[in-house]
């Protein structure tokens, strides 16, 4: 990823924190980060009082009157459809998704996976633990698995990615999309392909 793509990416998952802190009253937390091997990470200690290293989400978000979560946001340029399940899914790292289930077990806090599309111009939001109540069913052979669909191969993450059906998420926020020319500028015409969440709250 060149830096400009890094740039649009941090420019695009800030603009939905922006959006959470002036129109829904949420605020983000400082994470006890350590940079190590280009990863945040967070430094504790397990249930056996050994120390252990996390890599944890983007923000930490606090509201007065909800339960407070972790955020993790993603920059997708679409979604994917794979001929396996026959569904559009999006992935993230399986080294990523496993870290974050543990920061949530330590934390006692749900983790909140926030997508930016830029094809459709929609932030799409669901909680890890939605996201592993799905199943997907295998086209090749008609077997059925439970959510994540995990894949190993080139091109991907180190370790695999993890993959959800898009249909778990909800649309949290609607920007300006990309592959739309007619509704450029009034992203507002554009009608929601999920259902909407009108908060934070809603999604966790």
């Amino acid at each position: 990823m060149s830096f400009e793509e890094s740039l649009r990416v941090g420019q695009a998952n800030e603009q939905a924190v922006v959006f959470l802190y002036k129109n829904r009253h949420w605020f983000k937390t400082p994470l006890t980060k350590i940079n190590m091997g280009g990863a945040p990470r967070m430094i504790g200690l397990n249930g056996e009082s050994k120390p252990i290293a996390i890599i944890v989400p983007d923000y930490d978000m606090v509201h007065p009157e909800h339960e407070p979560c972790g955020l993790e946001c993603k920059f997708k340029a679409d979604s994917s459809k794979t001929g396996i399940t026959g569904e559009r899914e999006h992935g993230i790292g399986l080294r990523l998704y496993i870290n974050y289930l543990k920061w949530s077990t330590y934390q006692r806090r749900k983790v909140i996976l926030m997508i930016t599309e830029q094809s459709t111009g929609e932030v799409l939001a669901a909680t890890l633990d939605r996201l592993r109540q799905g199943q997907w069913i295998d086209h090749r052979d008609g077997t059925t698995h439970d959510r994540p669909r995990i894949y190993r191969g080139d091109g991907m993450d180190a370790g695999g990615m993890a993959f959800f059906s898009r249909s778990q998420f909800m649309v949290f926020h609607q920007t300006e999309p990309r592959d739309m020319p007619l509704f450029k500028n009034h992203p507002e015409l554009v009608p929601p392909t999920l259902p909407i969440a009108s908060d934070l709250s809603d999604v966790a």
